[in-house]
């Protein structure tokens, strides 16, 4: 189909951004036989690097050439032109999921005291660089009392993306889907843990902690095919058998599905909305209107757009689940074959029994092929050190990944004055993490898996780099949208992304986004 549009046409819907939300709500819409677009900035990988990654896709790794191991040795190359932060990560030695960010954003609106600005104007957005960490809300967790269950919606997900589960004992935390892959090789550190949490069962339950192995949006069968995990170990710089869930490939699917509806270059700078229409322009002049429209830019993106054009308070917030680097030593030096997989190899859920809510969420990351170059990238002085050396000193490090309660993390407030919005980033005291209750809890349980956490080294990275900002509220805590991501009924301005979510909770929220945008395209009704 090739949508043959005219310049006053009102199509049924437009999604705004291709990241995981937009994506997944886009194959809803178009399903429900829906006339829309999928308006996006689109920035992909450059050709030169992508079709270096093409050529090494069509040999499996194992099979691989002293060549090829150099030519992919040449895509982790980290030494690019936009500083990442420590705990961001680039793909095949490319920055192009965060650049043109800085210039447009900051070009824009006036910046305050921030220093991480989580935005993505890539085609997929951050799933170009994610672990792939694909939890649904814990048992423990819920939305507030007028949301209604996920639980179908993490089913539905399931048939659309592959998910890499197990019956263990987080099982009984975070429920199954109906559909997930068990056919995963987990490697003698994640299985050395494993044991040792069976081993001191009453002692982790003792600090209110559950151990089990992750839960992973990845392609996987243990085979021959170039489409599944290969456990080359490099998944950290960038899997070039995408196996790796994408929400650009979903996007790709659905233009081969759909047809020409698909627009890039598009980056969204004004909303107008009447009675018969919205009409979204574009930072170029370009303007598209529908129905309804859907905003799926991320949490923060979303919440500038629509307090640039005068739809929120002058002064709302974005809350954080943010995350503390915690390096540890293991007592047995992991072995080469441990290399095979970098995403999160354990994961740890720490309980509050005070609210019955969950404390901490911990992933744990053992030694990996790329391991050297980050330790580089988050501890400078690491750079004196011989490589050789640092990768025999690597064998025994790992680090956790602790991502601490929305109430515990920081904020980012967004102002606006006049045609000006001020952003002012809020971080959590650094103590705040030791002072919890929690902190006895994570370093007990950590030493009774067989990892010694090495606290001088703790590193809390700025506010949302956890990459998962959401919950938009006003200046008195108030949520702003409705159960539809409107921020009243009559509105036909729809949000999917974070922002809308009425609460976000430690760990992973991107499989609850998913499953909320999805929501919200399944239910929407059209007139």
């Amino acid at each position: 189909m090739v949508l043959d549009l005219r310049n006053d046409e009102i199509l049924d819907f437009l999604v705004i951004g291709s990241g995981p939300s937009g994506a997944i709500s886009a194959r809803k819409l178009l399903e429900r036989g829906l006339k829309g677009l999928i308006l996006d900035a689109g920035q992909v990988l450059p050709t030169s690097i992508s079709k270096k990654v093409y050529e090494l896709s069509k040999t499996r790794y194992k099979d691989w050439n002293f060549q090829e191991k150099k030519d992919r040795k040449s895509l982790t190359n980290t030494d690019n032109r936009l500083k990442i932060h420590a705990g961001s990560k680039l793909l095949f030695g490319s920055d192009f999921a965060y650049t043109q960010t800085e210039a447009l954003l900051y070009n824009n609106y006036k910046i305050k005291n921030a220093t991480s600005l989580p935005v993505s104007h890539a085609k997929g957005g951050f799933s170009n660089v994610w672990g792939a960490t694909f939890f649904p809300l814990s048992n423990y967790d819920k939305l507030s009392k007028n949301q209604e269950s996920l639980l179908c919606y993490y089913d539905e997900i399931s048939k659309i993306i592959p998910v890499v589960g197990f019956k263990d004992k987080l099982a009984s935390v975070y429920p199954l889907p109906d559909r997930f892959n068990s056919n995963f090789m987990i490697n003698s550190f994640a299985l050395g843990l494993e044991s040792k949490s069976e081993k001191n069962a009453s002692k982790l339950a003792k600090y209110n902690s559950v151990f089990g192995f992750p839960r992973l949006a990845l392609k996987t069968n243990n085979d021959s095919s170039e489409q599944n995990c290969q456990f080359c170990g490099l998944c950290g710089s960038g899997c070039v058998y995408n196996s790796i869930w994408n929400s650009a490939t979903e996007i790709n699917a659905l233009i081969d599905e759909h047809g020409d509806i698909y627009k890039n270059n598009f980056i969204a700078t004004k909303i107008v909305e009447t009675d018969e229409f919205v009409e979204v322009t574009s930072h170029i002049g370009v303007a598209y209107r529908a129905k309804k429209i859907f905003l799926a830019t991320g949490a923060l993106s979303t919440s500038l757009l629509l307090s640039a054009n005068g739809f929120l308070e002058n002064k709302v917030q974005l809350c954080d689940t943010q995350v503390t680097l915690l390096p540890f030593i293991v007592s047995k030096k992991q072995k080469e074959s441990d290399t095979g997989f970098v995403l999160s190899k354990g994961f740890l859920h720490i309980i509050d029994r005070k609210t019955n809510t969950t404390g901490l969420s911990v992933q744990i990351i053992g030694y990996n092929q790329d391991f050297s170059d980050r330790m580089k990238q988050v501890y400078p002085f690491v750079k004196i050190i011989p490589d050789q050396f640092l990768h025999w000193i690597a064998r025994y490090l790992g680090v956790a990944l602790v991502y601490q309660k929305m109430e515990q993390s920081g904020r980012i407030t967004i102002s606006r004055e006049t045609s000006i919005l001020n952003i002012d980033e809020e971080r959590a005291n650094t103590v705040h993490l030791q002072k919890s209750g929690y902190w006895i809890n994570l370093i007990k349980s950590l030493r009774y898996l067989g990892l010694m956490p090495v606290t001088f080294f703790i590193q809390k990275l700025p506010v949302g780099l956890s990459y998962h900002l959401g919950s938009l509220r006003d200046a008195n805590e108030k949520l702003i949208f409705d159960e539809l991501g409107r921020i009243n009924r009559k509105s036909n301005v729809h949000v999917l992304d974070g922002a809308s979510l009425p609460d976000i909770f430690p760990g992973s929220i991107t499989n609850t986004i998913m499953a909320n945008a999805l929501k919200i395209a399944s239910k929407v009704h059209f007139s």
